[in-house]
This record gives structure tokens, sequence and C-alpha cells, in this order.
């Protein structure tokens, strides 16, 4: 369920701390970098090839 609650402090398991906030417009350059130097075995349970920049920025 997404909410308009963000962005939102979360405390994990291990009592890291993380800040969760909606996507931004400057994320997609970061998101496709990340996505395009992962292992394409470890990108097969997604639907889209997010080494495309198009499939990303959607």
């Amino acid at each position: 369920m997404v909410t308009k609650e963000c962005p939102k402090e979360l405390t994990l398991v291990d009592k890291t701390k993380v800040i969760a906030r909606l996507f931004e417009p400057d994320d997609i350059e970061v998101l496709y970098n990340f996505f395009s130097r992962t292992p394409k075995s470890d990108l097969l349970i997604y639907k889209d090839d997010l080494t495309k920049w198009e499939n990303v920025e959607n």
C-alpha cells in the first residue's frame, strides 16, 4: 500500500535506521547506473529489462 506519509524513518531488524521516500526524477540516473552494474542473473525477477534507460524511466 502506497501512502503519502513520506519520507518515513524505519528501523530494520538489526536496528539500522533507514529513510523511505518516493522516487524523484533525479533518482532515474542513479537507478539506471545501479541496474546497469547488476549481474543479469540477478535481474531475472523483473518483468522489464532494467538495463534499458526507457524501462527505468517509466
